[in-house]
Parts: structure tokens; C-alpha cells; sequence
């Protein structure tokens, strides 16, 4: 979760952030929000 939030933050890292979501998808994060 910190590296989507600091790729998000940073900007401009769309092709790293691509990779990381899908990876984070594949290990078991679900697309729903938090709250």
C-alpha cells in the first residue's frame, strides 16, 4: 500500500504504478475502498 500511494503521490510513474496494482491485485488486495 505505501508504494501505490507514493507512486500516486510522485507522479508521472503511470507504468510503474500499472505493474504494482496488478501485483498488488494478484497477492490478495481487493479493489474496494478502506472505509
Amino acid at each position: 500500500m505505501v508504494t501505490l500511494g507514493m507512486l500516486t503521490a510522485l507522479g508521472g510513474c503511470e507504468p510503474q504504478l500499472d505493474v504494482h496494482v496488478n501485483a498488488a491485485l494478484n497477492v490478495g488486495l481487493k479493489p474496494e475502498p478502506a472505509c
